[in-house]
């Protein structure tokens, strides 16, 4: 039996697969067979969705499924769009049929590039830097030497270089990808960072992927900036229009099929409350508009918006409340650094990349020194070289992560009560504290005390003191600025080990860092999204029309954009309340002892 694949009918030529969250979800058996059933897609099996499960249990989904709910919310607001404004855009250079096939092939591949354990192990993507041969810095920031750039950035460029035919789409798409990358000066701010996995992935699926998607005519520009979150800048075109309209719907601030996709799962599989998202009221609603000067912009129709606002209310709770949860941002600091111990260890000559590197998450595959081979990498391959570390390679980190009865708890657990503790300081105190502790990088240098309190951090801080005072590289002043510093460290964490020796506690704290929360609101304005009134005939600003939700910036410049968490190991002799007050105390015999 045959059927139209936007009607809900059973054909022979379509799979269905059921999911928990969408119901079940309709695959064209070619995307089946050529891409779903291959051991790369195979893969995200085995790639966990979030880091939850270290509060939430439930939460073990994965990539695989996600990726199909991508597909099926990405199909539903393709046909949506298409429906909306068929009649009034004219495609210039390709079919809508092209379009279809491009659009829902990203967003099934979008994250066919994933490292293990969820976000955790995305930084390692970026591995050692090399010559800038496309010189796509230059032109932004004004270098006047050629700059380097991250290898996985030039992959792409030059993978990207022999898929584009003509030389002017490649020009382009180097020009608006250069304006992503971090520490481009003038990079507007509407635009994004393209992620780490979002490039890998783009490099793996046209790596792996390459003979389907030729056969299915994508338009391999169109495919990478979606996924990418690039859009074209010529918005007085109609097929620009849609495209642009395309690439918001997979990759945008706020309100995309990827984001839709795992705020709904999330909170399903995890068995948190939350928002319910009317999902399809939202995407029936997609459409674009035309400005009086001839530019084309994507919007939302007007019957959109309370959906809008729950899309909004529900990513600012997930945000809030599970991913700046400490227990949750802990849980990814002992993934992060069990990770890059065994990416330290199992790097080799053949793969300088080390092990987060294209060939190791593919069929092709790394070897180690000792003959291990490593593809298709996922979490449970990392988990099992994490156990092969011994003690000097931070397997005290493998331990915590494994054991939770040896993993140290945070002292305070929310925003609210850590500025409690806060609020009992005066402003110059508080100034000093975040001073002291704000600075946790791992690259300890005068203004950093460092992510790890203990006995031999005192140890180093004594010693550095007593290289300053003899160090007459420096100036009589830097020598006694730089001293101060490392004093007033000293005194507060001498203070502290005295509190736990005291009670007969571990002194051991680790000391993180950790953003201010902010809803994300404000971004929907910056990022352009528009209402469209059928009945006036024109668009405003969402900005506009939720004015009375938006959020103003907190001018309490203490509170503006950090926080700090302790994590110990906590004893029934800790009180949070009490320590408290001790920090407190701590806080009054430092200023006491300044004006002596």
């Amino acid at each position: 039996m045959q059927c139209d694949r936007d009607k809900g009918d059973f054909s022979v030529d379509t799979k269905l697969i059921k999911d928990p969250v969408h119901g079940y979800i309709k695959l064209p058996n070619d995307y089946v067979k050529k891409v779903i059933d291959t051991s790369g897609f195979q893969r995200l099996r085995n790639i966990r969705q979030t880091s939850y499960d270290s509060l939430y249990p439930g939460s073990s989904h994965n990539r695989f499924i996600h990726s199909l709910g991508v597909y099926y919310l990405g199909n539903k607001a393709f046909n949506a769009l298409r429906r909306n404004v068929e009649s009034l855009i004219t495609l210039e250079k390709c079919s809508w049929e092209t379009l279809e096939s491009t659009f829902e092939l990203a967003c099934l591949l979008h994250d066919i590039g994933h490292t293990p354990f969820s976000h955790d192990g995305e930084d390692f993507l970026l591995i050692p830097k090399e010559e800038d041969k496309f010189s796509i810095m230059k032109p932004i920031i004004g270098q006047s030497e050629q700059p380097k750039i991250e290898v996985l950035y030039n992959d792409l460029l030059r993978i990207m270089k022999a898929k584009l035919s003509e030389s002017k789409l490649f020009d382009e798409f180097l020009w608006d990808f250069a304006y992503t990358i971090p520490g481009s000066s003038n990079s507007p701010s509407i635009v994004s960072t393209a992620k780490p996995h979002e490039i890998m992935s783009v490099i793996v699926a046209l790596k792996t992927y390459c003979s389907f998607l030729e056969e299915k005519k994508v338009n391999i520009n169109l495919f990478a900036r979606a996924i990418l979150g690039i859009p074209f800048k010529n918005a007085t075109v109609g097929y620009t229009a849609v495209c642009n309209a395309l690439i918001q719907l997979l990759n945008s601030s706020i309100i995309d099929v990827d984001r839709l996709d795992y705020i709904m799962r999330d909170t399903q599989m995890s068995g948190i409350e939350s928002i319910a998202i009317d999902v399809e009221r939202l995407l029936e609603s997609v459409t674009i508009f035309q400005e009086t000067d001839g530019t084309y912009h994507s919007a939302y129709k007007k019957n959109a918006l309370s959906t809008i606002e729950n899309v909004v209310l529900a990513y600012d709770a997930e945000r809030r409340w599970i991913q700046g949860h400490p227990v949750i941002m802990y849980d990814s600091f002992l993934v992060k650094e069990c990770l890059s111990a065994i990416d330290k260890k199992y790097r080799t000559d053949e793969c300088r990349k080390g092990l987060f590197c294209q060939e190791a998450l593919t069929e092709k595959g790394v070897y180690t020194e000792n003959g291990l081979r490593i593809r298709l990498l996922n979490d449970g391959d990392c988990l099992f070289l994490m156990k092969q570390l011994d003690d000097s390679e931070k397997d005290f980190y493998v331990k915590e992560y494994l054991a939770r009865d040896k993993r140290k708890q945070p002292i305070w657990k929310s925003e609210a009560e850590f500025f409690m503790i806060m609020d009992e300081l005066s402003s110059s105190q508080q100034k000093d504290f975040f001073n002291i502790f704000g600075a946790n990088s791992e690259e300890i240098n005068t203004s950093s005390i460092g992510s790890v309190l203990n006995h031999a951090r005192i140890q180093e801080l004594e010693t550095e003191i007593q290289h300053r005072k003899a160090d007459e590289t420096l100036s009589q002043e830097d020598r006694e600025n730089s001293s101060r510093i490392l004093k007033k460290q000293l005194f507060w964490l001498k203070k502290l080990e005295d509190y736990f020796t005291k009670r007969d506690m571990k002194f051991e704290i680790h000391n993180q860092t950790a953003k201010r929360f902010r809803s994300k609101i404000n971004d929907l304005s910056s990022r352009r999204v528009s209402i469209w009134f059928d009945s006036q005939g024109r668009a405003k600003d969402i900005s506009e029309v939720l004015d009375m939700y938006t959020m103003k910036e907190n001018v309490n410049e203490r509170k503006q954009g950090l926080l700090i968490y302790w994590y110990i190991i906590k004893t029934s002799k800790f009180s949070t309340k009490e320590f408290a007050a001790y920090i407190k105390q701590v806080a009054n015999e430092y200023e006491a002892n300044l004006k002596m």
